[in-house]
């Protein structure tokens, strides 16, 4: 492989690489809202777990067990 050959396969694998990791950071940055958000609502980073029930139209909600 010469050199200009391995500069050109960083260059094509380089963008690839950004939006992976780029993925990866927003996904972090997305779980992490999501758990300072949650944190004080559920208490001590509990999270409550929602549901709906379609023919009813009731919804509830559960806490874990401690």
């Amino acid at each position: 492989m010469l050199a200009g050959d391995w500069v050109y396969a960083r260059l094509e694998v380089a963008p690839v690489a950004a939006a992976v990791v780029g993925a990866a950071g927003f996904k972090h940055a997305v779980e992490s809202a999501a758990l300072a958000l949650l944190g004080p609502i559920g208490g001590a980073g509990t999270l409550d777990v929602l549901s709906f029930n379609e023919e009813s139209g009731e919804t509830g909600s559960a806490s874990p067990r401690r």
